[in-house]
């Protein structure tokens, strides 16, 4: 099997072009170029150099990816007789989907560099990278993947509605009236830089296949931030210069604010108050981050791991949506927390307060054992509905206050006692079926 020599065109002109390229080029091997669409081209037609393009193959394909997997099988195909040289617009290893391809195939390949797209983009919007610049794929683009602190450059925006698409997502995120420069034909004579805001981007019309999006960071002053934000406040105050109060809480310390942020949260979901909610959820965040970071400082684990087992748990738990499959939620959490019997599944429900505890435990009874009874209670006599439960409830809590009980803790004490009743009965029905296998 031959050689692929993947070779880079450069960007645009072929003043761009490498010795290296040109030398290939000229060695007398098949020259495939992955477009006929590139200022390099002319190049090869003044100098006779003979060469194929993959044109054609867009014309033939449903998508992109399948345009890319039919060039690759073409590659590979043509280097079981020989070597060939692969050219392709600017840098081999920058958004270049085929040759990413060719590389995991295991073909025999060889990388010759070229000056990709990004340093002409760069130079016409007199940016240095050097405080970070996050690359994107305008085609492959999702808003999860914007970072409000970096300069972003997006490069596949080669129409209209990928255009739309993007400034409909930064929209939400930036604002319509943050800056943006578009950038068309970079390298090229024809090169432009339209700087806009963002609501104007689908204004333009002029948008070709060498267009990116170059977004430059939000600046301080706006006042949007992200996560990370909200974790660097959390350790500036807990840091040796931080807020004498902060540094002093604790997991205890801090788990009835915990609470008391999720009931203030409930409240402004029952009120349906939009500005409420954010607020209130910006409380239950930083909750989550708070303990997050006295866990780091402890050693025990990070908020990545947080986000991390949440999200392997959501996954896990939903195989009708990730892995095409169904299966009951509860099987799969009791395996995963390996919980097998009775006894585990009540201990489970220990940390809820006493009604919810109660409600949970119900259920889980009635899924087991349909005929377990209660035992030493008296049955409601008039019309259960929701107004008579919360009467008799409100009834009981005046009743609590009157004679100074703990109501919480009477709950408790119930439920631990219909919690032994089940367990009693759940061990007689065990004996039972033992017996019966024994006879």
């Amino acid at each position: 099997m031959g050689r692929i020599n993947i070779v880079g065109l450069g960007p645009a002109k072929e003043n761009l072009l490498t010795q290296e390229a040109v030398a290939l080029a000229q060695e007398g091997r098949p020259n495939l170029l992955r477009t006929g669409d590139h200022g390099t081209v002319a190049y090869f037609i003044q100098k006779q150099i003979p060469f194929v393009t993959y044109d054609s193959f867009y014309d033939q394909a449903e998508d992109f990816e399948e345009v890319y997997q039919a060039i690759v099988k073409d590659l590979i195909d043509r280097a079981q007789k020989e070597d060939i040289n692969y050219f392709v617009p600017g840098h081999p290893l920058v958004a270049e989907r085929t040759v990413k391809l060719l590389l995991e195939s295991g073909a025999d390949t060889r990388l010759v560099h070229g000056l990709s797209f990004i340093e002409p983009v760069l130079a016409l919007v007199e940016k240095d990278p050097v405080e970070g610049l996050l690359f994107l794929d305008g085609d492959n683009f999702r808003d999860l993947d914007l970072n409000i602190h970096k300069d972003t450059l997006i490069t596949q925006v080669y129409n209209q509605r990928v255009l739309s698409d993007l400034k409909l997502a930064i929209s939400e995120i930036y604002g319509d009236h943050h800056p943006a420069y578009l950038i068309i034909d970079a390298g090229l004579d024809s090169q432009k830089v339209l700087s806009l805001a963002v609501y104007e981007l689908d204004r333009v019309k002029e948008v070709n296949h060498q267009t990116s999006l170059y977004l430059p960071r939000v600046e301080e002053e706006r006042g949007l931030y992200d996560l990370a934000d909200l974790i660097w406040v959390v350790r500036r105050l807990r840091g040796p210069e931080g807020c004498p109060w902060d540094r002093v809480q604790t997991h205890q310390s801090m788990k009835g604010n915990l609470i008391e942020e999720a009931y203030e949260a409930v409240h402004a979901i029952g009120e349906e108050d939009p500005e409420a909610l954010v607020e209130e959820l910006g409380d239950v965040l930083y909750q989550v981050v708070f303990h997050s970071e006295l866990a780091r400082e402890r050693g025990d684990f990070r908020f990545e791991d947080v986000t991390s087992q949440v999200t392997h748990k959501m996954i896990s738990r939903h195989p009708h949506v990730f892995a095409g499959y169904e299966r009951d939620w509860n099987e799969i959490k009791y395996e995963a927390a390996g919980i097998k019997t009775l006894e585990e599944k009540i201990h489970h429900l220990q940390g809820f307060p006493s009604l919810l505890h109660g409600q949970k435990l119900l259920r889980l009874i009635k899924s087991l054992y349909q005929d377990f009874e209660i035992q030493g209670l008296t049955s409601l006599e008039e019309e259960v509905s929701e107004k008579t439960l919360g009467d008799s409830l409100l009834k009981t809590i005046i009743l609590a206050e009157n004679e100074g009980i703990d109501l919480e803790s009477a709950c408790k004490a119930a439920i631990d006692k219909v919690e032994s009743q089940v367990l009693n009965w759940n061990e007689s029905i065990k004996d039972i079926k033992e017996e019966n296998k024994n006879e």
